[in-house]
C-alpha cells in the first residue's frame, strides 16, 4: 500500500516483537480485522491452579458462573434482538440473488455483529 492504514489497536505490541504472520479478514458485516502472530520470549507459563469455574450462557442472564454469580444482559440487547427478528423476516421475503436481498443480508449481519458477545477475557478490563 502507498498510504498507512487507520488501525485501531486492541493492545500494544510487546517491545522488540516482530510479526511473523499477518492475517487480514473481513466478516459478514463488512468489518475488517487484522491478526498479528508474534513470538514474545518474555512470556512465561502461568503456574497450574486447582480451581475451575463453569460458564453457562443463558437467556435471562448473559452469563451464569458455577460460583453462583450472574452477569445480567445489557438493556439494549432486547431492542437489538427485536431489530434482528424484523431484519431476518425482511430478508426471508427477498428474492434470492437480488440486490435488495444482498442489502438485507448485510443489515442482518450488522445487527448480529452488534449483538455478538465478546469473549470473557476481553471483558475483564
Amino acid at each position: 500500500m502507498d498510504a498507512p492504514l487507520d488501525i485501531v489497536w486492541s493492545r500494544p505490541l510487546p517491545d522488540g516483537a516482530v510479526p511473523s504472520t499477518v492475517t487480514v479478514s473481513r466478516d459478514a458485516a463488512g468489518r475488517w480485522f487484522m491478526s498479528l502472530l508474534v513470538e514474545d520470549p518474555t512470556i512465561q507459563p502461568l503456574p497450574p491452579v486447582d480451581t475451575a469455574v463453569g460458564v453457562d450462557a443463558g437467556l435471562t442472564s448473559l452469563v451464569t458462573l458455577s460460583t453462583g454469580e450472574k452477569v445480567t444482559n445489557p438493556r439494549h440487547e432486547r431492542a437489538d434482538r427485536r431489530k434482528l427478528a424484523k431484519a431476518q423476516r425482511d430478508l426471508a421475503r427477498k428474492e434470492k440473488g437480488s440486490a435488495n436481498r444482498a442489502k438485507a443480508r448485510l443489515k442482518v449481519a450488522r445487527i448480529h455483529a452488534r449483538i455478538e458477545v465478546p469473549p470473557v477475557t476481553r471483558r475483564a478490563g
